[in-house]
């Protein structure tokens, strides 16, 4: 859910307002009509709030345009609850992605050397492709790789402290 239970709907009396008069505490910028006045002392409370309820429409106009709706058109009950239910993507970052890393050749199976010495030099080449991205999972796949191969790699807590 976008907003929550705190939606509020805009009117045509805030279309007005935000016409009109300028945001409180922002400079004056230009309208259609001209340059927006700032609001009197009375209507700063409801101008901010036409505002708040501009803003909320133009974040929820930009998800359904995210989403591939069509604005223009009336969006159907099943339409939206078909996009809406639709499985997220897959994440971008798969088990093959990782053994190319971590193999020299994937292909040729068990008998494909590692393509690092060590499970922090393969941490950091991933690093510094990747970002911190899967890093815990390149780690496992590294260890799954090196246990298949009779490598064995040392367990134990990492530290960064100094003696």
């Amino acid at each position: 859910m976008l907003f929550g239970n705190s939606y509020e709907e805009l009117t045509g009396y805030d279309f007005h307002l935000t016409e009109r008069y300028s945001e409180p505490g922002r400079p004056l910028t230009r309208s259609s009509t001209g340059y927006r006045q700032f609001p009197p002392p009375e209507l700063v409370r409801e101008v901010s709030r036409a505002y708040f309820r501009l803003v909320q429409l133009n974040k929820i106009n930009a998800w359904f345009e995210a989403e591939g709706f069509d604005l223009e058109k009336p969006i159907s009950k099943e339409e939206f609850e078909q996009r809406s239910t639709e499985p997220p993507p897959s994440p971008k970052i798969t088990n093959a992605m990782i053994d190319d890393h971590v193999l020299v050749d994937p292909k040729l199976g068990i008998d494909s050397k590692m393509a690092h010495s060590t499970q922090d030099a393969c941490i950091k080449a991933w690093e510094a492709k990747h970002g911190s991205a899967a890093r815990d999972r390149v780690r496992v796949r590294y260890n799954t790789h090196a246990e298949d191969r009779g490598i064995p790699v040392k367990p134990g807590p990492r530290s960064n402290s100094a003696k």
